[in-house]
């Protein structure tokens, strides 16, 4: 075997403890692509009971019975899918390994500066557009307003990453001491 080869058994048990350490993350990630088709279904088997249901009373047929049984079910797996990922995503975002989790997938992934770059054009062009149309006295009141916010953001921003830095120096201290 040369040197640069990767042990298929190693790179098995890699990946799985990686699976195992962004467990709460990708259980997120999945909630979240899932909740939309959950609730999706919710209301498209609730109409169709409600047809079905109609249809079975007018007609007393069977086949319409059948369809309103079908459509009780995927109500009822959809109303528990809608619970569950919910009820997930809810854990994840309020434990503190969830959230750093969520943070390092986004500054991975860059989502949340692709946002914030989005706002941050559209909010600059909509202040150009009320300049032209307000007094100097509002439209450089609205620019101060912004840079203000831009500042406190900043300033939040350094905030959180000092903590997470003593955070860090806690826990390091109390590993040395054990």
């Amino acid at each position: 075997m040369a040197n640069n080869d990767i042990d298929p058994i190693a790179g098995i048990i890699f990946l799985m403890a990686m699976a195992f350490v962004f467990s709460s993350l990708i259980l997120y990630l999945i909630a979240i692509t899932l909740q939309p088709i959950f609730i999706a279904l919710t209301f498209v088997s609730g109409i169709a009971i409600i047809a079905f249901g109609f249809l079975w009373f007018q007609e007393q047929e069977d086949s319409m019975a059948i369809g309103f049984a079908v459509s009780l079910l995927i109500l009822f797996i959809s109303v528990s899918g809608w619970v569950i990922t919910g009820d997930i995503i809810k854990q994840v975002t309020n434990s503190p390994e969830g959230q750093e989790q969520i943070e390092l997938f986004n500054t991975v992934t860059g989502v949340p500066e692709t946002v914030y770059a989005t706002l941050d054009t559209a909010l600059r062009q909509q202040i150009d557009e009320v300049c032209k149309t307000t007094d100097q006295n509002t439209c450089s009141l609205m620019k101060s307003t912004v840079k203000n916010a831009e500042e406190l953001k900043e300033m939040t921003d350094m905030i959180n990453q000092g903590k997470k830095y003593a955070d860090i120096a806690k826990r390091a201290k109390s590993y040395s001491l054990n």
